[in-house]
């Protein structure tokens, strides 16, 4: 992947060019099946586009990425009893 000049921050992105190098596909759905594949679980298309934020990717390639954690699930309420039922 190219480097950055001195004194320049990274976007927080990567960029198309670095997908592309990373997974070798173009299009937008295959780019994101290959990279959920190798462990990129925060991986999202937007717009037709995929998304990989560059914490998560420097994360998962540094072995230091945690697993994705589960949605939430709301609480259950019970139902009230109806007279009689048991």
């Amino acid at each position: 992947m190219d480097e950055q000049p001195k004194g320049e921050r990274p976007p927080l992105t990567l960029t198309q060019a670095e997908l592309v190098d990373l997974t070798r596909y173009k299009r937008a759905a295959d780019q994101l099946r290959e990279l959920h594949t190798r462990g990129f679980s925060r991986a999202y298309l937007r717009a037709g586009s995929v998304v990989l934020e560059r914490p998560h990717f420097e994360a998962v390639c540094s072995g230091n990425s945690s697993p994705p954690r589960g949605r939430v699930k709301p609480p259950v309420v019970a139902g009230k009893r109806k007279v009689g039922s048991r």
